[in-house]
């Protein structure tokens, strides 16, 4: 089971591990790996931070995640499924989260909250080079997630206190469409089924 207080877990491709960002030292997060067919959970970052939101890599090497800097910006890091390696992939004074992981263009794209609050996705290399819009609207734009064919993105779209929706782009034909179509409601966090048919 999950540790106490754990939050953002997410399930490595091969489904024999998940990743969780758990509670540490001095009201801080860690990111803890919990091997399934033992039951063991290893801690794989360090150091006194707030790592949230982990991302498995397809192939299960590596971890994207948020890391708050000592003015509690959050920015893009990467490092090892193992543990160490960590690497910062983007900075500056905008706030970075909820990295997912492009399985097509082994691009990271992520939340990008600009000075004025608004928010949009962006994509970074995975030695921090190339940043680059991927969708950026009137509306607040986070928590993308990809299909594992590199088809299709998933993300939340609208006003987080009012009204949100989950939108899918088709990455190849570059359409936006609603699908869950519940103006008043709020829906985001979308994840895709292993086969992509459901969100």
């Amino acid at each position: 089971s999950l540790q106490s207080g754990s939050m953002s877990p997410d399930w490595a491709w091969d489904a024999k591990s998940i990743i969780a960002a758990s509670p540490a030292a001095a009201g801080l997060t860690a990111l803890w790996r919990l091997d399934l067919a033992s039951r063991s959970w290893t801690r794989i970052t360090s150091g006194l931070f707030n790592d949230e939101r982990p991302a498995w890599s397809p192939d299960g090497a590596r971890v994207a995640f948020s890391r708050a800097d000592s003015d509690g910006v959050r920015h893009i890091f990467v490092c090892d499924a193992a543990g160490g390696n960590v690497r910062q992939l983007t900075s500056g004074t905008s706030d970075e989260q909820h990295p997912a992981w492009d399985p097509t263009e082994m691009r990271i794209v992520y939340t990008r909250t600009g000075t004025d609050g608004d928010q949009d996705l962006y994509s970074v290399g995975l030695d921090g080079s190339s940043p680059r819009v991927v969708l950026d609207s009137s509306e607040n734009e986070w928590d993308p997630c990809f299909s594992r064919d590199g088809r299709y993105l998933a993300f939340a779209q609208g006003n987080e206190a009012t009204d949100v929706e989950v939108m899918v782009l088709n990455v190849r034909g570059d359409t936006i469409a609603n699908i869950t179509q519940a103006p008043g409601s709020r829906e985001w966090d979308p994840t895709f089924s292993p086969d992509g048919t459901r969100i």
